[in-house]
């Protein structure tokens, strides 16, 4: 893999997307750092899933600019998107294995899609990279013998299959007990400290965040309101952060209860 000489490998700028009269990003403006973790943090239904895709022009901004190692993307058709994508690896929220398929055929499909490599070889490579998240002994079985952890694990394996320069992770920890969101956590470490990979990480979990970023962002309402390191984002005084990184609700929402609190008293 050929490192970038970029110091930012992903530009956002002046990104605004609405669906219909929902607007979801309002003006975001993100460099992404080379070599480095970003995880952007905020609440359920904020727009942080968008926001990723816009990085990988998988949705166009309706305006402002999307830049991949100084190449202008959001303008690029499909076709001309193809060899930027293949520098990436996208880690889906729920994994998006094919069922019909088993983990070492799942992870080698880029390989053939892509590569057009002959399934012996692609296969073979593909257990390298079960090897590297701890899943080559899971090889030959079908995603629905697997756990919620594992098949993350398996998704992780296919993301990584082309040794992309950069890994876009949505809610990787999502609907995972506590020691499997360590493992994956430990395993988005280890990809960007042994292999220098770019990743960001979206999330609402704070204590993933915490773990895997150097930096973390938090997106309210269409808008970038915090941008810290780890340690400082617990410090910043605007109430909406500091509900959110100690885990309360906003203050409308307690409203909400306390009125059906009190029509039910």
């Amino acid at each position: 893999m050929m490192p970038t000489a970029n110091q930012h490998i992903i530009e956002l700028r002046n990104i605004r997307k609405a669906f219909g009269r929902q607007k979801v990003l309002d003006g975001i403006d993100l460099a992404i750092q080379t070599g480095r973790t970003t995880v952007v943090i905020g609440r359920s239904g904020t727009g942080k899933s968008v926001l990723l895709k816009h990085m990988m022009a998988l949705l166009k901004p309706d305006a402002g600019q999307v830049f991949f190692d100084g190449q202008r993307i959001d303008q690029l058709s499909e076709r001309q998107l193809v060899p930027i994508r293949a520098r990436c690896g996208f880690l889906f929220q729920g994994g998006a294995l094919f069922d019909s398929m088993t983990a070492v055929e799942n992870v080698a499909f880029p390989l053939r899609d892509h590569l057009l490599l002959p399934c012996k070889k692609a296969e073979s490579l593909a257990v390298q990279k079960l090897e590297l998240v701890g899943m080559a002994e899971h090889a030959g079985k079908w995603p629905s013998q697997l756990s919620g952890g594992e098949q993350k694990r398996v998704a992780l394996a296919r993301a990584i299959v082309l040794d992309p320069e950069v890994i876009l992770y949505d809610e990787p920890t999502t609907g995972l007990d506590p020691p499997r969101a360590h493992i994956i956590c430990e395993l988005i470490i280890k990809l960007q400290q042994k292999l220098g990979i770019t990743s960001v990480v979206v999330t609402h979990d704070m204590t993933a965040a915490r773990k895997v970023a150097h930096r973390i962002v938090m997106l309210h309402q269409g808008r970038l309101i915090a941008d810290a390191s780890p340690d400082q984002i617990s410090q910043l005084k605007d109430p909406n952060v500091a509900s959110f990184v100690r885990g309360l609700p906003e203050d409308h929402e307690l409203a909400g209860i306390s009125a059906l609190s009190e029509a039910n008293s």
